[in-house]
């Protein structure tokens, strides 16, 4: 039964798998696509938004202006890094970068509370890498040591584009994968991480800043904006630990390097084509199998989704839910809770107190 449905159903040249799944989100993404085209018409009347989504769409689809920019739009964000004087500077540095979404060195969210579904609250955790985990620093079979290769070589490729000599590209493609592998070192495995308990761990700012004191955490908290409460799930505390003793231990010029790659690995998918086909070379032909890149509006879809998800979301359910699929799907949802009330109602073993949770 696969191999007919496989003979008939051939993985897209853009996709790099193929399945249900992926048949509904393709699906999904023309609706979109017809909610965002509409958003980005330039009407006076638009709501708050539909501007927003609707001016980052018709932006990313300005393929036309992105090549002329070049790399001119990484311009700010490569003279702050340049600028670094100290490590003691890095948290500042990380605050705005990650408010731009580079997700260098680690990540901080906001998340539920793993034993409090009601709270919701900040959230540090293992980030900074170019490759999928950490596993793929570590693994020794030939398809591990040639991908590993390959990103090394993708790298310098990158900062050649980035105006570095061939040289000058390799030595700093080779710090990249040096502090990047210090950072897979303190990470916690995929499988380990399928385990809850091993990525709660609530801490208070003081708590972490000795678990991890080469960092200004305070400096670094109060940059981002964030809300200040009396404690964060600090998922993996090795990680924290790794990463300041990374902060006191690696070059200056190390860091810098990594953070300028960072930069350009976050921003190369919408910079110009030069930019984009190689980081499609290395991401999805090389990695994941792609064939051929996604046509730019797909692209742009996803971007705007990503980004802006609660507005496109509430668009969609109006154009694809609306008043009438709500009340079905309510009358549903009220039929269920009857039914499974009486199913509860009779079982004989389980007691009243448990029956009437």
């Amino acid at each position: 039964a696969c191999g007919g449905w496989m003979k008939t159903h051939p993985i897209p040249p853009d996709q790099s798998r193929w399945g249900r799944f992926n048949e509904l989100a393709e699906r999904n993404k023309e609706v979109l696509r017809v909610i965002l085209e509409k958003a980005s018409a330039d009407e006076p009347k638009r709501g708050p938004g539909d501007r927003r989504m609707g001016d980052l769409y018709a932006a990313c689809l300005d393929e036309g202006a992105a090549e002329k920019k070049g790399a001119s739009p990484l311009r700010d964000s490569r003279a702050a890094v340049d600028g670094l004087a100290s490590v003691k500077e890095l948290a500042s540095l990380l605050a705005r970068l990650h408010a731009s979404g580079v997700g260098a060195g680690f990540s901080y969210d906001s998340d539920q509370d793993y034993r409090d579904s009601t709270q919701v609250v900040g959230e540090l955790d293992q980030s900074g890498l170019g490759l999928p985990d950490r596993d793929y620093y570590f693994k020794d079979d030939a398809k591990s040591q040639d991908i590993r290769r390959q990103y090394v070589w993708h790298a310098a490729k990158m900062f050649g584009l980035l105006g570095s000599d061939p040289r000058a590209a390799a030595e700093q493609a080779g710090a990249v994968m040096r502090l990047e592998t210090a950072l897979a070192q303190a990470s916690l495995d995929r499988v380990s991480r399928r385990d809850p308990e091993k990525i709660y761990h609530r801490m208070s700012a003081g708590e972490l800043a000795k678990l991890a004191p080469a960092f200004d955490w305070d400096r670094y908290f109060a940059e981002t904006g964030s809300p200040r409460s009396p404690w964060l799930n600090v998922a993996v505390p090795a990680f924290a630990e790794g990463f300041s003793a990374l902060v006191s231990s690696a070059p200056l010029s190390d860091w810098k390097t990594y953070l300028r790659w960072q930069v350009a690995r976050s921003a190369a998918p919408w910079l110009s084509r030069d930019f984009v086909s190689e980081n499609f070379d290395f991401y999805g032909l090389k990695l994941t199998g792609a064939k051929e890149l996604k046509p730019r509006w797909k692209r742009c879809v996803e971007l705007t989704d990503q980004s802006l998800g609660h507005d496109l979301g509430r668009r969609y359910a109006e154009e694809t839910f609306g008043a009438d699929g709500k009340r079905k799907m309510d009358r549903m949802t009220a039929a269920i809770r009857k039914s499974l009330k009486k199913d509860i109602e009779g079982l004989d073993w389980m007691t009243p107190k448990t029956k009437a949770k």
